[in-house]
């Protein structure tokens, strides 16, 4: 009797195990002769995840000049999201790191901070004598050059942390807003001119999204 229960659990275990094997090979045809396959779906799933990951964002970001107390004003101004990446070479380095934050106000008034490695924020720290004069070369996308001029303040004023072009949006260089507003690359080279610190920096911006956030500055 022992015998005869055994025989039957065991030919009741292969049946169903043949069962779920069934519709496991059914699963597999029914989703190979389909548009996707099991490896299909396993793609996907990964390909969601990364996208997801990678959501594209805009290289610009809008910001409120702060008071002497720290306090947010009503001033607006554009500046980069993420540190923008180039090299500065002098007599004692070459192609050393450089990371730049550029800013530019509803005005139109551009300029650069200069980090050297990343951390040292390039300032004059004179108090006195003169500014520090710079000669900025621009190339734009259409392989059209422009020369111009940037300064930097003594120690005794409070922008000597930054270069300051020498054109804003309201008096001057149409093709640059143009270029800024149609996005895209920009290429700088700063070079020393006079009572400058002797260095040479080479970066590039992307304006992609640049324009949304100055027509919001623009308009405040």
């Amino acid at each position: 009797m022992k015998k005869i229960i055994y025989v039957a659990l065991v030919f009741a275990a292969l049946v169903s195990i043949t069962a779920c094997a069934k519709k496991t090979d059914n699963l597999k045809d029914v989703l190979t002769q389909g548009s996707l396959t099991i490896d299909d779906i396993r793609n996907q799933g990964l390909t969601q995840n990364d996208t997801a990951k990678t959501e594209v964002t805009s290289n610009w970001k809008t910001e409120y000049v702060l008071d002497k107390f720290g306090q947010p004003t009503e001033e607006k101004y554009v500046t980069n999201t993420e540190m923008i990446t180039g090299t500065f070479s002098n007599d004692a380095e070459k192609d050393a790191t450089l990371t730049v934050r550029m800013t530019v106000s509803a005005e139109g008034r551009v300029a650069f901070y200069l980090y050297k490695y990343g951390y040292v924020l390039m300032t004059h720290t004179e108090t006195t004598g003169n500014s520090y004069y710079s000669d900025v070369c621009v190339r734009y996308e259409d392989g059209v050059e422009e020369e111009h001029s940037g300064t930097m303040s003594n120690a005794n004023h409070d922008d000597n942390d930054r270069v300051r072009m020498s054109f804003s949006n309201a008096y001057g260089n149409t093709k640059f807003f143009d270029a800024l507003e149609k996005g895209g690359s920009i290429f700088f080279c700063i070079e020393p001119s006079r009572f400058s610190d002797e260095s040479t920096y080479v970066f590039s911006i992307d304006a992609t999204g640049f324009s949304e956030q100055y027509n919001l500055v623009k308009a405040t």
